[in-house]
């Protein structure tokens, strides 16, 4: 049962519609139970980013909750009513129709922008790129959930090769390079190798923001080796086009390339043991 309070914090008021504990706010908000009490007796401020992970989950508006002497609101501005809860869960998964209307409304709004933004086109798209990342941390969805969807998508092909030819394939992946150290390999003898390869969202920017990467290929190799052993790599590919600043030479396609963390990844998000082909 959620605890009882007398807080008329705009955040404890949508705790008490949603029947929240406060440990259950600060899970979906990704914050602690005791800030949530903090910002209850508006001893601090509710961070945007938890305000708008709130938002995601619930449909509130997150300016609301910032708002101290406010009321917890609709996204249309109306009140926030248990009703709405209801609602907006049982609306919250996207249906195909939706989620193809909704893709077409936001590209024509996006091509239109970025057609217009003249020598402010660098910066609109580094806008873009760290909105689209910051809506994927705001609303909790793991990298794992996107791959399960572009996954569907993958084409998948059957090859043998010699050890030699799958290491020219996949090219320096941690996982494999290990894997071979330990387990020896006649660079002659046979492999049967499945590839599994489907784009995969770029959360990672090229180094220096110079060039802007166009997409990131992935690909799980699926490997039986001769001696009947088998293991599973994970690499990344990238195809880059874009600006350059005068000077500057884009990268080879499908080369190594460093990159750090766009800053709209405000938390670091774990990834698998698996290797990759490029340098994160």
């Amino acid at each position: 049962m959620p605890r009882v309070t007398t807080s008329s914090h705009p955040l404890a008021r949508l705790r008490a519609i949603c029947g929240w504990t406060r440990e259950d706010a600060a899970r979906i908000a990704g914050i602690t139970a005791a800030s949530v009490q903090n910002i209850e007796i508006n001893r601090a401020p509710i961070p945007d980013d938890a305000a708008r992970r709130i938002e995601a989950t619930t449909g509130c508006l997150a300016a609301s909750l910032m708002a101290k002497q406010s009321v917890p609101l609709r996204l249309d501005g109306k009140p926030y009513e248990r009703q709405t809860y209801k609602n907006y869960q049982a609306a919250s998964t996207a249906e195909p129709d939706a989620v193809e209307a909704a893709a077409a409304d936001l590209q024509f709004r996006m091509r239109t922008l970025l057609a217009a933004s003249g020598n402010k086109f660098i910066y609109v798209v580094r806008r873009f790129s760290d909105a689209l990342d910051a809506v994927l941390n705001e609303a909790g969805i793991s990298l794992e959930a996107l791959e399960s969807f572009e996954r569907k998508t993958a084409s998948v092909s059957v090859s043998e090769m010699t050890v030699a030819q799958l290491r020219k394939q996949i090219g320096p992946a941690p996982a494999l390079l290990q894997w071979l150290e330990a387990h020896p390999q006649p660079e002659k003898s046979k492999c049967k190798v499945v590839d599994e390869s489907y784009q995969h969202w770029p959360t990672s920017e090229l180094e220096s923001r110079i060039v802007i990467a166009r997409s990131v290929q992935r690909h799980r190799y699926r490997i039986e080796f001769a001696d009947g052993q088998r293991l599973e790599v994970l690499a990344e590919k990238w195809t880059a086009k874009g600006i350059s600043f005068k000077g500057t030479p884009h990268p080879e396609p499908g080369g190594s390339i460093a990159m750090i963390p766009s800053p709209a990844l405000s938390r670091p998000r774990k990834r698998g043991k698996t290797g990759s082909g490029s340098k994160r």
